[in-house]
């Protein structure tokens, strides 16, 4: 008993005669032509050169995260000795508070003190041109 065989009398057991457009290759793997063997090549190729670009693009990327690491580790001591400088400043100088200044006051002083009779814009647009 074979049973990989097709059942012999059954229609489409028949051996029909090699035609041009029957795949006859002996390699199914394999190119048949030139033509298919170039265009594997030119594929080939393009994988290559993409293969590389990504490669060196993926360098430029560790190049450029290692930069920053170090950039990072840099900011973070500078943080930390400037939190200990603060903290050696606030522990050796007495605390110093601004003096208090009036509301509306902010801070802004002029340079030049008028005195108690100076003659202000409100003064002067209150008064009579005639002088009276």
């Amino acid at each position: 008993l074979i049973s990989h065989r097709q059942d012999p009398g059954r229609l489409g057991n028949e051996i029909k005669p090699k035609g041009p457009n029957q795949n006859n290759r002996r390699y199914p793997g394999r190119p048949n032509n030139d033509g298919d063997i170039q265009r594997i090549i030119a594929k080939a190729e393009k994988e290559a050169l993409i293969k590389a670009r990504l490669q060196k693009a993926q360098e430029k990327i560790r190049e450029e995260n290692l930069r920053l690491q170090e950039q990072l580790n840099d900011a973070v001591k500078l943080q930390e000795k400037l939190k200990q400088q603060t903290a050696f400043l606030s522990s050796k100088l007495p605390s110093a508070k601004p003096p208090a200044r009036g509301p509306g006051s902010y801070g802004i002083k002029p340079s030049v003190s008028f005195g108690r009779n100076a003659i202000t814009s409100n003064k002067l647009a209150n008064s009579d041109p005639n002088g009276k």
